[in-house]
């Protein structure tokens, strides 16, 4: 990819690794250049972007948790008070203790906290009502 900038080439090489093919070395180490570059370089729109994709990953986490726990309730509004009602009794109980674990706690798995600590863990924020009413409208509605 002589003669193109680094922004042109790392445009390219996403596009390849969309498309599922591999890079060569050479690719594979700017990549990699490029990503170590971003990480650790302090900016605003790093820090913009790495909280946006956190607060996604969170979202994925609640919407995944309404789908297993409140499939009995018809209406979004019900969804969401459960939701935030499991969430913070969560938040204010064993998320004390769990908040450090490098994965989730092995008792948890299969039970809507495991959901919790991941979307906890994502972005340690939960939406208010009226976001993750829309999140869920978004997504399950």
């Amino acid at each position: 990819m002589a003669g193109t900038s680094p922004s042109e080439r790392l445009d390219a090489l996403a596009d390849e690794i969309r498309a599922g093919r591999s890079l060569n070395t050479d690719d594979a180490r700017f990549v990699a250049r490029v990503l170590r570059t971003f990480v650790e370089t302090p900016s605003r729109g790093r820090d913009a972007l790495l909280r946006q994709e956190a607060i996604r990953e969170r979202d994925a986490h609640l919407v995944a948790l309404a789908r297993e726990r409140c499939s009995d309730l018809k209406e979004i509004r019900p969804k969401v008070r459960r939701i935030l009602a499991l969430a913070h009794r969560y938040q204010a109980t064993a998320w004390v203790r769990e908040r450090h674990a490098v994965a989730c706690p092995a008792d948890r798995l299969g039970k809507p906290e495991a959901h919790l600590w991941a979307a906890l863990r994502a972005f340690p924020e939960l939406p208010g009502e009226r976001r993750l009413h829309e999140i869920l409208t978004a997504s399950i509605a």
